[in-house]
């Protein structure tokens, strides 16, 4: 299947996340595509079989770039699979629901809850950890779209 793995990333951090999904949706074998949040508007996403999302919280919301890439995205791909996830210095992650609502609002399907990654603070670096987090999570999101 091929998937697209988007992020925002300002400090790298979400960068890095995306890299390291995308890792362990290639070692199950999906071909996978990492880009920014504004290189979507450069892609043929109609391609795209599913989508794994990701935003920075700033404020308590997805930034901009983000938003603008679901917009596009929703718009060209409504009814495909999508996974949200988030980069955030807050530990409780309280942006991660923000950011599916609005993944579920621009009609893609919800394949699987997201996952939250913590950065030490707005800069990051991420904390300890995060990384394999984020590759393990990728095996478990290829694992879901082997049953989807």
């Amino acid at each position: 299947m091929k998937v697209l793995v988007m992020h925002d990333s300002r400090y790298g951090n979400g960068k890095q996340v995306a890299e390291a999904i995308a890792e362990g949706l290639r070692e199950a074998g999906h071909e996978v595509q990492v880009v920014g949040a504004a290189e979507v508007r450069e892609l043929d996403i109609s391609a795209f079989s599913a989508f794994v999302l990701g935003s920075p919280i700033r404020i308590g919301s997805p930034t901009w770039r983000a938003g603008g890439a679901l917009k596009r995205v929703g718009k060209a791909c409504s009814g495909k699979y999508c996974v949200a996830f988030v980069t955030q210095a807050d530990p409780k992650l309280w942006g991660l629901p923000r950011w599916e609502a609005r993944l579920a609002a621009s009609g893609l399907l919800k394949l699987m809850d997201g996952k939250g990654f913590h950065v030490k603070d707005v800069k990051g670096p991420l904390d300890d950890g995060e990384l394999p987090r984020a590759k393990e999570f990728g095996k478990h999101i290829a694992g879901k779209l082997k049953g989807a």
